[in-house]
């Protein structure tokens, strides 16, 4: 089957992959805040194949998350 080849020959070309995070944060005994990057230089990683259809169909790779930033914060009452 074609799908069957296809799915082969991705499946032997997955690449290895690095991802890197950042936090930095602040704490005291009543609050907390952090600011974060997750996956700083945007790699886009195979994680693994993805049928649609039980192979009859497309065939790719489940991808990681892209960058992320953003901030955390949270205050005990």
């Amino acid at each position: 089957m074609a799908a069957d080849r296809v799915a082969d020959q991705l499946q032997s070309g997955a690449a290895q992959y690095t991802l890197a995070n950042l936090r930095f944060g602040l704490k005291t005994e009543r609050w907390q805040a952090a600011a974060y990057i997750n996956n700083i230089a945007d790699k886009n990683a195979e994680l693994a194949l993805d049928y649609e259809r039980g192979r009859s169909a497309r065939v790719g790779y489940l991808t990681n998350q892209p960058r992320t930033i953003g901030v955390y914060g949270s205050y005990i009452f």
